[in-house]
Order: structure tokens, then sequence, then C-alpha cells
């Protein structure tokens, strides 16, 4: 991901959270779409016939590629700008925010797996205004071994 500013930051945020949450479809079968819905529907096609390995074989792509977004992005600002696209989401989450939010929490566990106490503190300072984001992640965390 390399240094950059916090615009910068969280414009390569909002593109990348973007990516996640385009399927593949239509546009995706005629050459345009996103690198992730492209990779998807590579998988997907990969799989011939077997329509269900072809999704969990998308899906499992689709995380090695949110595993080494993570673990190149720069805590603990990556936690602040993930927070901040969760509580407001951008124009860019479209029609459906709940995919966007499922996206950005997604990145939140896979991101506070590398610093806990980064994540922790700053769900802290946002007080109330998170309690169920912070309520979900313990929850998702807990369940990890």
């Amino acid at each position: 991901m390399g240094r950059m500013g916090d615009a910068e930051l969280r414009d390569a945020t909002v593109r990348f959270v973007a990516d996640l949450c385009e399927r593949a479809g239509p546009f995706t079968f005629a050459g345009f779409g996103g690198p992730i819905a492209a990779l998807r529907h590579r998988a997907q096609q990969a799989a011939g016939d077997d329509v269900v390995a072809g999704i969990f074989a998308a899906e499992e792509q689709a995380v090695e590629v949110v595993r080494a977004w993570a673990d190149e992005a720069p805590m603990p600002a990556m936690l602040e700008v993930l927070l901040d696209l969760f509580a407001a989401p951008p124009a860019e989450a479209g029609a459906d925010p709940t995919e966007w939010r499922d996206q950005v929490t997604e990145l939140l566990v896979v991101c506070g797996r590398r610093d806990r106490e980064a994540l922790v503190t700053a769900l802290a300072a946002r007080g109330e205004q998170l309690a169920s984001l912070a309520a979900d992640l313990r929850e998702r965390f807990a369940e990890e071994p």
C-alpha cells in the first residue's frame, strides 16, 4: 500500500471496499468491472458446471485478496478510516449500504487481528456512536480460537 496521506488512504480504501461489494455479473462477463469481480468470475468459470464449488472458490480467492490487503494496511490509521467508512458510508456504498457495512466489518476483523489493542482503543474513542459494531466485533473475536 505504501505511505499515503489520510485522504489518499481513505480514497484507496473506498475503492477497495467498492470492489469487494461488486459481484460478478453481466458487466464482468463483458470484460468490465473491478478486479475482484473479475477474480470471482474466473474462479466461478474454472469450476465449470459445479456452481456451488465455483461460488466457494470465488469467495476464497476474495478472502485471500482481503488478507493480503490487510497485511499491508498501515495501522492504526487504517482502523480509523474503516470506522469512518462504517459510520458514514460514502456515495460509493451505492444502493446497498448493508453490503458496504458487511465488507467494512470484515476488513475491521481482519485488520483487528493484526492490532487488537488499536481497534479496541479506536472503538472506545467513538463511544456509543459505534456500540452495535463494537458488540458485533466482540462476538466475532470471541468465536475465534
